[in-house]
């Protein structure tokens, strides 16, 4: 099959991408010569593409919720096989390259939303005991970009997936505290790269993501691809993950709801932005001109429940050992609350 799949996470500095294979009707050309392979999906997408499949699957496995005993049962339903296909969101995408693992096969990525970059990184993201954690190394073989099939997504579930990109404006800046404070080894290269090279793509781009266009979707698909590929060379995702993304995990914990990733990731960056200081009302700017939805009653979230995650977000993320950042550094008051509320609403 290739390379082991392995349980336990690394970076590899020799990292290779996934083959990326732009086009329509990818499935039924894909699946035409396969036989023994898995699905991981959700009811809603596997609706959408069952009839475009050459051969069914042997297995179709529905997965709601990445909570681990759920995930490790699942799994049990699945026989061997040679392959295996998330189809759908992220969702679908961290459990089959759970599959992947337990199964020792081959995967591809079928999205058919781009709700965040699960779709070609390594790690899967799993949730334990509520909170987020990644786990294992495995190797995707292909992912498949149908434009046919995300020309069906809402708009809004693409134009999101812009936020594991656009989260490189706050992480860069944790980064470089927790650098100055002592905290972490800091690359100077990698970090203007980012910024100056990787963000100015985002924003040269922002039409073609705001209409869900065929470039649109490329721009952030191949971002996606940049950022693994540096967080593999230099060992650690602090370039693209940092309060904004701590936000995005507190918000599962506390409300016990799943969201799409993008969409909350979006207000978790404009949260860590009005925090650091750093460059509010550009980002606000540019994620409006993007078309990506900011406020929380967008995501599924009310007052009180945002509320009660910024009241516990430095306890959060200090009892839980994530990297340093301006949860660290700024502790929340009602009146950080107050004007965030306002500004999001």
């Amino acid at each position: 099959m290739g390379k082991k799949h392995l349980d336990y996470l690394f970076y590899d500095p020799k990292w290779e991408p996934p083959e990326v294979i732009y086009g329509e009707d990818l499935l039924q050309e894909f699946t035409k010569d396969i036989e023994n392979y898995a699905v991981s999906t959700m009811q809603i997408p596997w609706n959408i593409v069952k009839g475009k499949i050459s051969n069914l699957p042997q297995k179709v496995i529905f997965v709601e919720s990445m909570e681990l005993p759920v995930i490790e049962k699942l799994e049990k339903k699945v026989p061997p096989v040679q392959l295996v296909m998330g189809i759908g969101g992220g969702s679908a995408h961290d459990f089959a390259k759970y599959i992947a693992l337990k199964k020792q096969c081959r995967i591809y990525q079928v999205p058919t939303i781009i709700g965040g970059d699960a779709s070609v990184t390594n790690a899967i993201g799993i949730r334990d005991g509520g909170k987020v954690k990644y786990i294992a190394h495995v190797f995707i073989d292909k992912v498949l970009i149908d434009y046919k099939l995300l020309s069906q997504a809402p708009q809004k579930l693409i134009t999101c997936g812009a936020a594991d990109i656009l989260s490189s404006h706050t992480a860069l800046y944790d980064w470089k505290i927790a650098s100055d404070r002592g905290k972490e080894k800091f690359n100077e290269k990698i970090y203007m790269q980012a910024r100056e090279e990787f963000l100015s793509e985002l924003k040269d781009n922002k039409i073609e993501i705001k209409k869900a266009t065929k470039k649109g979707i490329k721009t952030i698909i191949e971002l996606y691809l940049k950022y693994a590929k540096i967080a593999n060379l230099i060992g650690t995702d602090r370039a693209q993950e940092g309060s904004e993304h701590f936000f995005a995990y507190n918000a599962e914990y506390v409300t016990k709801k799943h969201f799409i990733h993008g969409e909350i990731l979006t207000i978790g960056i404009l949260v860590s932005s009005y925090l650091q200081n750093n460059n509010f009302e550009e980002i606000f700017k540019l994620i409006n001109d993007m078309g990506m939805q900011y406020q929380i009653s967008s995501v599924g979230l009310n007052e009180e429940e945002f509320t009660e995650i910024m009241k516990t977000m430095n306890k959060f993320v200090i009892e839980g050992g994530y990297y340093y950042s301006i949860f660290n550094e700024v502790r929340i008051k009602p009146s950080h609350i107050r004007e965030l509320l306002k500004l999001l609403m």
